[in-house]
């Protein structure tokens, strides 16, 4: 995460958020300090992403795209 927002430019995390699928992408997204939003139509379940401290948690695209846009 931290490679993709010195390739971005991003200089501060915390105006990034990171989109995932499961326990490792809202922990990765955390410990690089940018803001976190699970998905769960992936892989994994609302309980992995809840269990990992995402900040949000959406069930489909047209509400992740009301995440993003804000």
């Amino acid at each position: 995460v931290l490679e993709a927002l010195k390739a971005c430019q991003i200089e501060n995390a915390d105006t990034a958020l990171m989109i995932g699928d499961s326990a490792n992408d809202i922990l990765s997204g955390a410990a690089a300090g940018t803001k976190t939003c699970g998905v769960t139509y992936g892989f994994r379940d609302l309980a992995e992403l809840t269990a990992a401290g995402a900040d949000r948690i959406v069930s489909g695209f047209p509400e992740l795209l009301a995440v993003v846009r804000k």
